[in-house]
């Protein structure tokens, strides 16, 4: 069993095309979660990946956090933006 088992399936995003489907399968983006943190991340270049343009991508980013369950959502806000340290310290900083 994969971790991947517990989160849900891009073909489960409303409006999602089997197309597009092939091209995020192409990427290894087989769930919403990796998609949506993808998207966050750099909405352009996954834009460019998959064609799509602005305006795609924020209604695939809306219908995205759509398919996902309320508590993963939840747990993915808490921890957006959030900046975590290393340990180790720059050259400058010895």
């Amino acid at each position: 069993m994969s971790f991947k088992d517990n989160l849900t399936p891009v073909n489960n995003i409303p409006g999602i095309t089997p197309k597009l489907i092939g091209k995020l399968r192409l990427y290894q983006i087989t769930t919403a979660e990796e998609l949506l943190g993808q998207i966050e991340a750099e909405p352009q270049t996954i834009g460019n990946l998959l064609r799509l343009d602005d305006s795609e991508i924020q209604l695939l980013k809306t219908n995205t956090r759509k398919a996902i369950p309320k508590d993963i959502l939840a747990t993915m806000d808490a921890v957006r933006g959030k900046q975590y340290q290393t340990g180790a310290k720059a050259p400058d900083e010895r």
